[in-house]
Parts: structure tokens; C-alpha cells; sequence
């Protein structure tokens, strides 16, 4: 009797948990790289299984194999695998076991890198309990007899992996000791490591006097290869290297004796799809939703380029519709439009699909975990209209947005959001020219931040606020003397202005704006000096 055909879904985790313990950049990367690497070894075992691959798409499965830390063209893959297989539940077995192997390797690749420096250094007791109390593999099936089914069925198995997720097992309490240390990335779980450890072992894991790891932390920092993941400071100040003329990515460079404060700001961005939930819906078969991954596997490929080589960024993780990148605050606009573009393009067959982007401006002594925060904030806030507005508004209606908050050391945060059909950025970098050239003064942001304080509470009737703020706003541009023909989209910009709100928003562009001018006039003179010398 032939075996039937079934949809059989696989989420591995944890993940967010996992990525986010994290005090260097590098652990950041190398935890996002490593879910990619375990996802990758299951599907493969899928496939060679018998299965076929829907999720993740790949044009050569080979791909699947390429798990080589040091290498660019590595591509991510999400953690849910999708495939129609005839044994799902020994499918799913196997690869369960897959995912633990990939696991496994790395945990004993860093365990020989740890024995290297000496005997006695790990708890052997919580090492071993760590290591076979990480990967979690749920899995969920349904019947596919037919490809007519296939919406029905894909729904239906994807609502039940839910819920299997939602059960969770609930497995023997970890083993913890109230007198031992906790981990100094998360502060979840106890040390593996010894009291007393050689200060060439403590320098290669990275970890200062009093700082401890448990075995997830050493895994990251002796995981695998030496790949070279550039620091938040060194980010910040790529723009002032000299090496930026020679086109460098951020992660090419050696920067250790630079003075980060010559450049002390850098760029996140946290970029996801929108209404993808809603396109997958409509895929009515397997070759359909194939295609559909493939074409979001070719955009992760592209974001490589984008962040790394056109624009001087380091990148995190780019999985399906999924993107986090560090970047040069001079870079950071272009970045995030070409990112939607590319997205747009890639995507182009299926219906109301975008790339919403939100991008956090920061110092570089901020704590990496509340960078990640402010990210992930800006990114919901570019996915959610502005108040007041309808989901249809062409500039501030729901989704397709790129939201901008900066937090400059000793001042409030401020932010703008709009959709991309706003053009937000390119007004932005208008602005920045302009504070870059000096035809703005440095003060006038303030300035405009004072005046439309001074409405705020003010009962007026509606148009004669506008005429109030208008006035108000180009008596202090002629007061600080700039120039109305150098600075023409500055003066059209107050003729817009109707309400308070419209001049807060307008205040907020450009104190983003004077930062990315600043870093641009840095960056200027510091090319030009290199090629004066």
C-alpha cells in the first residue's frame, strides 16, 4: 500500500531568547548565523528524507550544505521549514535528530577550542545539561492528497504547529546552583566555567574580571572560525577611515586604535515584510509557494550587497523578509531605500507586498540590548499609521513605512514616520545638505522646537494657526540669515505647515537631518584630507 502524501511543518527555536543574549555585535551575528545553520541541516534532512521543499527555497540544494562561517555568499534561512513528505512522522524524526547534530558539532567544536587552554576549566555536569536542553523542534501534519487542497491543507497544518507551540514541553527543571554565578550575557542560566581561569583564555572569550558565560555564551564566542564582526564604535566611525574611499564593508576593516569620538553615532535598522501572511494565502499550490520562496531567498541574497558592499553596513541576519543591520549614519537612508526597492522588485508578482523599515540613530556606548529595543520600536512604528490618519492616506496610512527615532546622548528622543510614497528620507537628505553646506545654522532646529512650543495649548481657529506658525517660522529663518534661494524646499516646507503637529514633525526632520549632516561634513573632510596627504 502506497503511503499518502502529507504537509509537514517544522519550527525550530528558541530564537529571539537566543539572538538577543548578546554583549558584542559578534554574538549578535554569529547567534542568528548558527539558527540559520540548524534550520538549513533539518530541511536537508528533509529533502533527503524524500521530501519536497516548499519553505525555504533553494534553485540547488547544495545550498543547504553551505555552512562555512567565514564565507559572504552564506544565504539565512528562517526557522519554520515547510515540505510535503510521505512519513511525517519519521520525517520528522530525523529531523529533529538533524537539528540536534548541528547543534551538537558547534557545541564541541567550542568545547576542544576551551579544553585547549587546560583541564579543569568547565562544570562538566551543567555543561552536559545545557548542551541537551537547547534546541527545540516542533512539528505538525496534515493530509495532502490532492494539489487543489493545498491552501486549505497549508492553513490548516500551519494553526496546528501553532498550537503545538503553544503546548510546549514542559522538560525536568534545569539544574541550578543559587551559589554560582549566572551568565553576563543574559543572566539566565548558570556558569559552565571554573573559578579560576588562564587570562589567554578569558582575553579569547572576551570576557572582563568578575564576567561569566554559560554554555550558549562560550558556543558564541568559540563557536566556530574567527570571522571578523565589526564593533558598534567601529561602525560609527567608518565614515571618517580612510579605507571608505577604497569601498571597504565595516567588517573589513581594522580599526582598534581609532578614536570612536570623532564619530560617535551609528545606525540600526530592523526592516520586515508587510502583509505577507496575506500573499502566502492566496498561494494555491506548492510550485506557486516555491517560486514565492525562492523570490524571497533572492532578496535575503541581495540585502548582502546592499548593506555590506554599497553601503559600508554590517549585517546581522537577512532571512526571508527579515533584515537587521548595523550602518553608518550617512549611509543609513539610501540603505533602507534601496532595501525596499529591492524588495519591491523581487517580490513584484504578488500583490500589495512591501518592506516596512525602521531605523534607530545611536551612540556608540549605548547597551547593545537597547539599541536592538529602540529598533524593534521604530520598526512596529513603521509598520502603524500616524494617529489621526486613514490605513488608505498615501503618506501616513498603514504598513510600507520607514519610521527614523534618533536618541542623541543628552536630548529626548525624537522621530519622524511615513509611508516611502512620503519620500520622507529624500527630504531628509535635503535637509542634511543643507546643515552639511552651512546653509542652515546648527541652532535653528532649537529654534523651531521653541516657537512651536509656544502654540502648544493655543485656541486658535484652525487657519489662522497655520498663518501664525508660517509667519513665525519664516521670521526666524531671515533672523539666522538663511538664504531664501539656497534653501527653497526649507520655505515650501513652511507653506505646508497647517497645525503644531505639522511643525513638530518638521523640527524632528531636521534635528535627524543635522546629525546625518554633521557625519556627512566629517566624512568630507576626512576624504579630503586623505587625498590632500
Amino acid at each position: 500500500m502506497m503511503s499518502k502524501k502529507h504537509l509537514l511543518a517544522i519550527s525550530l527555536g528558541p530564537v529571539q531568547g537566543f539572538i538577543a543574549a548578546a554583549r558584542k555585535t559578534r554574538d549578535l551575528w554569529f547567534g542568528s548565523f548558527l539558527l540559520s545553520d540548524i534550520a538549513k541541516k533539518t530541511a536537508k534532512k528533509i529533502y533527503e528524507s524524500g521530501g519536497e521543499l516548499i519553505f525555504p527555497g533553494v534553485e540547488n540544494v547544495a545550498q543547504l550544505d553551505d555552512d562555512e562561517i567565514d564565507k559572504d555568499e552564506n544565504f539565512s534561512v528562517a526557522n519554520v521549514i515547510l515540505a510535503v513528505v510521505e512519513n511525517p512522522s519519521e520525517v520528522a524524526k530525523q529531523a529533529e535528530a538533524a537539528a540536534k547534530q548541528a547543534w551538537n558539532m558547534r557545541v564541541e567544536t567550542a568545547k576542544k577550542k576551551v579544553e585547549e587552554y587546560g583541564n579543569n576549566i568547565l562544570r562538566q555536569d551543567i555543561w552536559d545539561k545545557q548542551k541537551d536542553d537547547f534546541v527545540e523542534c516542533y512539528a505538525a501534519w496534515v493530509p495532502y492528497e490532492n494539489e487543489s487542497d493545498y491552501k486549505t491543507q497549508r492553513q490548516r497544518v500551519m494553526k496546528i504547529l501553532a498550537g503545538r507551540k503553544a503546548l510546549r514541553d514542559f522538560k525536568p527543571e534545569a539544574i541550578t546552583n543559587a551559589c554560582l554565578p549566572k551568565s553576563s550575557l543574559d543572566g539566565a542560566r548558570d556558569t559552565v566555567l571554573n573559578e579560576t581561569l588562564p587570562k589567554h583564555l578569558t582575553d579569547n572569550l572576551h570576557i572582563r574580571r568578575g564576567e561569566q558565560l554559560d554554555l550558549i555564551g562560550v558556543v558564541k564566542r568559540f563557536g566556530g572560525g574567527r570571522k571578523k564582526f565589526s564593533s558598534l564604535g567601529e561602525i560609527a566611525v567608518n565614515p571618517v577611515l580612510p579605507v571608505r574611499a577604497e569601498g571597504f564593508s565595516a567588517d573589513e576593516v581594522d580599526d582598534e586604535d581609532q578614536d570612536f569620538s570623532k564619530c560617535p553615532y551609528l545606525a540600526v535598522i530592523c526592516a520586515d515584510g508587510d502583509k505577507m501572511g496575506a500573499a502566502i494565502s492566496q498561494l494555491d499550490s506548492p510550485d506557486k509557494h516555491k517560486a514565492f520562496s525562492l523570490a524571497l531567498t533572492k532578496f535575503s541574497q541581495d540585502v548582502k550587497n546592499i548593506v555590506k558592499k554599497d553601503h559600508h553596513g554590517a549585517l546581522v541576519y537577512a532571512g526571508g523578509d527579515d533584515v537587521l543591520a548595523f550602518v553608518p549614519v550617512d549611509e543609513v537612508l539610501p540603505c533602507a531605500r534601496e532595501l525596499s526597492e529591492s524588495f519591491k522588485q523581487a517580490l513584484s508578482a504578488y500583490k500589495n507586498v512591501s518592506l516596512s523599515v525602521g531605523v534607530v540613530i545611536g551612540h556608540y556606548h549605548e547597551m547593545l540590548e537597547t539599541l536592538l529595543e529602540f529598533a524593534r520600536q521604530a520598526e512596529k512604528k513603521a509598520k502603524t499609521k500616524n494617529k489621526g490618519k486613514e490605513n488608505d492616506d498615501p503618506i501616513y496610512g498603514d504598513r510600507n513605512g520607514l519610521a527614523i527615532s534618533m536618541y542623541h546622548r543628552g536630548n529626548a528622543e525624537c522621530s519622524v514616520r511615513e509611508q516611502w510614497t512620503g519620500n520622507i528620507d529624500e527630504r531628509i537628505t535635503c535637509w542634511a545638505e543643507l546643515f552639511k553646506d552651512n546653509v542652515i545654522p546648527r541652532k535653528f532646529p532649537y529654534d523651531l522646537r521653541t516657537l512651536k512650543d509656544l502654540y502648544n495649548g493655543v485656541k486658535l481657529p484652525e487657519n489662522d494657526l497655520a498663518d501664525c506658525l508660517k509667519k513665525q517660522l519664516h521670521a526666524a529663518a531671515k533672523h539666522k540669515q538663511i538664504h531664501e534661494a539656497k534653501a527653497q524646499e526649507l520655505y515650501a516646507a513652511f507653506g505646508n505647515i497647517q497645525t503644531v503637529d505639522d511643525a513638530e514633525k518638521l523640527v524632528n526632520e531636521m534635528l535627524i537631518a543635522q546629525m546625518i549632516g554633521e557625519v556627512q561634513n566629517k566624512r568630507d573632510k576626512a576624504l579630503k584630507g586623505d587625498r590632500d596627504a
